[in-house]
């Protein structure tokens, strides 16, 4: 098949020209129209992809207490509600096709905590896990760069490591979608006061992860503090030099 005839197909399917009328007008057989047509669509959605291979970004997203503590001037949330816990949310759509990749982020020690890579089939749904995601913090989601939460993803992860703690089971398949690692993120500071601070979570085995904490970094270079604790123990317990 010419150059010529390829062009003319894609310009009679731009118009809604059916295969068969574009085949009969070209003099060609309806199957040689079809093969010219799905190399086309393949080669536009290669065009499409960015260099990882991936559909665009389509939006960045994050809670905004986390974004101020790490990139603004704010040592810890004023809120005193996530006490370093922060959702990453980062979208890419092609045709009209959403994917997303979902961490939580316990940036103060455990790092990812949570993983997943949902996709949407229309806007209500999108809207729906979006809101969902950001809705138990104060603060609410701000739009941030790719850039911005390759950093804070990738800075928690290797954060976390360092702790001897790995990320969530489900990390692996939802950092793909971060594309290529910038060569170019900014140096975040994890931890809190300069060393971890742990808070335990409803699923947390907190003991395992107090023992882990105190084999790497030694008994007294980490702080923590308890809310899950047994009836006779009371409700919370403070740990090392956590104050306030």
């Amino acid at each position: 098949m010419t150059p010529e005839q390829m062009a003319e197909i894609q310009r009679l399917r731009s118009r809604k020209v059916a295969p068969k009328q574009i085949a009969r007008k070209l003099g060609l057989r309806p199957a040689e129209v079809k093969a010219a047509i799905q190399q086309q669509a393949e080669a536009q959605m290669r065009s499409m992809l960015d260099e990882s291979g991936l559909p665009p970004i389509e939006s960045c997203w994050a809670n905004g207490a986390m974004v101020e503590a790490l990139f603004g001037n704010r040592d810890q949330d004023e809120s005193g509600v996530t006490l370093g816990i922060g959702s990453v949310m980062v979208v890419r759509n092609l045709r009209n096709k959403r994917t997303a990749a979902i961490f939580l982020v316990d940036y103060y020690c455990l790092g990812i905590k949570n993983a997943d890579c949902p996709e949407f089939s229309n806007d209500e749904k999108y809207r729906w896990i979006k809101s969902t995601i950001f809705e138990k913090f104060v603060e609410g989601p701000v739009e941030i760069s790719l850039t911005q939460a390759q950093a804070i993803v990738f800075g928690a992860e290797v954060y976390a490591r360092k702790l001897g703690v790995e990320p969530h089971r489900d990390y692996a398949e939802a950092r793909t979608l971060l594309g290529e690692r910038s060569s170019a993120l900014p140096d975040l500071e994890f931890g809190r006061d300069g060393k971890p601070f742990y808070f335990d979570g409803p699923y947390d085995n907190p003991q395992k992860v107090i023992k882990t904490l105190e084999q790497s970094v030694g008994a007294d270079n980490f702080d923590y503090l308890l809310q899950v604790l047994p009836p006779s123990e009371g409700s919370g317990l403070l740990g090392s030099g956590f104050e306030g």
